[in-house]
């Protein structure tokens, strides 16, 4: 048995259209290390240059964000199920209904 990480929709495209990939019992950036020699890319939209999550990413090992647990050394074990929560901008700009003098 292996972990399970869900893939968000804009992801998908990069794991082959998967909503959800095994990912082996070991530290959390090596497991995405290997995912990227799976498919290639995916590590480079997670983590950054310097081998830090980007800041738009958010990553929940069993409901736990990992920047409350050991980061990217948090130990991955058979049957965890990993989240990755990239953050949402946009929207539109609202037109307040209040008056000011």
């Amino acid at each position: 048995m292996s972990a399970v990480l869900k893939i968000p929709s804009g992801l998908k495209p990069l794991v082959n259209g998967f909503s959800a990939v095994d990912i082996p019992s070991c530290p959390l950036g090596e497991a995405l290390s290997r995912l990227d020699d799976r498919f290639p890319g995916i590590r480079s939209r997670l983590i950054d240059e310097n081998g830090e999550l980007h800041p738009f990413i958010s990553i929940f090992v069993n409901d736990h964000n990992i920047t409350y647990l050991e980061g990217l050394d948090t130990l991955i074990s058979e049957g965890d199920e990993i989240i990755i929560v990239p953050a949402i901008g946009g929207g539109s700009r609202v037109n307040s209904l209040a008056t000011y003098p």
